[in-house]
């Protein structure tokens, strides 16, 4: 089974390389060639709402997903509490099975300057089956990652905040002996930085309420696979958001997103992170997604939005769409992802969110004590 390890490697990188925004680490020649992130399971939108909306989420309104993408905008959230599911079945445009992303986030809000928030994020590879050198089946061995996230955010004035987000990664992609090179299951630590500023004024004489945030994710030392050590996936994110409210049951918004990520392309073990990140802007190659939010008597949304990808491996481009629904406390999120060109390993991607916002009953009480 130990010589048979880099084989579950491959296909790994491959799955990944082939459905991930962010590149994964190749083989070649029975060499690892360190010219990109690990872990790009952790570059993978999690939840319906960003999914509908071509992937932004730096600076659009909070929710209990808002952790993955930008945690200082939960300082301006709306419930005090709120968690979140979210469920992606990954890669079904190639006819694999038993691939999936799964994610569970929350916040609560202290008091009016803190938040704190949390979230747990867990991919699988299905089964992989090992084989020898003859193709006799071996053993079947079941790849997974995840990664544990907590956050502090603090709220600094009426319109800005800024938050910190720690994060434990795991990844088990199995343990073995291939040309000395010695493999095991890797772990890491890293962190996030995130600043959000909002405003409400007005544009064209309509309500409009303006954000603009930056979250900087992944910040961490290599992630070390016995002898092989490769770069967390590092992003600058940049984005703003315009949300015209033109009547109490009508508004739109629109969000513009950019992503950088801080990889070198031509990195190895000598490369350290802090160099990565600055040879990193070698190349100024972005990812940019922008999207739509429609939203009607706060009840039910309709999403669209696109994103291209000219950094990573494929240039991949994609359109996406989405629904979201609010009863009570309750919300359900839908995205479906077109992508523009044949035979995408993204095509069929869908994702299904659901949330609770504990505030009605809440708010309620407090009503009925006042009375």
């Amino acid at each position: 089974m130990k010589e048979n390890f880099l084989k579950c490697v491959i296909v790994v990188a491959t799955i990944l390389a082939l459905g991930s925004k962010s590149t994964a680490q190749v083989v070649e020649g029975g060499a690892i060639n360190r010219t990109s992130a690990a872990v790009p399971f952790l570059s993978i939108t999690p939840d319906s709402r960003s999914g509908g909306m071509g992937d932004v989420g730096v600076a659009t309104s909070a929710d209990a997903n808002a952790i993955s993408h930008n945690a200082a905008k939960l300082a301006f959230a709306e419930a005090p509490t709120a968690i979140g599911l979210s469920y992606s079945p990954w890669l079904k445009g190639l006819g694999i099975d038993g691939v999936f992303l799964g994610y569970l986030s929350g916040y609560h809000r202290i008091d009016d300057r803190q938040t704190i928030a949390a979230s747990f994020r867990y991919f699988t590879y299905g089964d992989i089956q090992f084989a020898d050198g003859n193709g006799n089946a071996l053993q079947v061995y079941k790849p997974s990652e995840f990664s544990f996230d907590a956050a502090y955010i603090r709220k600094l004035s009426e319109t800005f905040s800024m938050s910190m987000a720690a994060r434990y990664i795991h990844s088990d992609l199995g343990s073995g002996n291939y040309s000395g090179i010695e493999i095991s299951a890797g772990n890491a630590f890293a962190a996030d930085l995130g600043m959000l500023y909002a405003k409400e004024s007005q544009l064209f004489g309509t309500p409009t309420n303006f954000s603009a945030g930056l979250n900087i994710s992944n910040i961490g030392p290599k992630i070390s696979y016995g002898n092989s050590k490769s770069f967390l996936p590092t992003t600058l994110k940049l984005g703003g958001t315009a949300d015209f409210v033109f009547d109490e049951n009508n508004s739109l918004a629109w969000s513009l997103d950019f992503n950088k990520l801080l990889v070198p392309e031509n990195g190895n073990d000598e490369t350290s992170v802090s160099g990565g990140i600055f040879d990193s802007f070698s190349s100024l190659k972005l990812g940019v997604g922008t999207g739509l939010e429609y939203w009607y008597a706060k009840l039910i949304a309709v999403r669209g939005g696109f994103y291209t990808d000219a950094s990573s491996s494929d240039a991949s481009q994609y359109v996406t769409t989405g629904l979201g629904v609010k009863y009570s406390s309750f919300a359900f999120d839908f995205s479906y992802l077109i992508p523009t060109a044949a035979h995408d390993p993204l095509e069929k991607t869908v994702r299904f969110s659901l949330a609770y916002n504990f505030n009605s009953s809440s708010k309620l009480k407090k009503q009925t004590n006042n009375n």
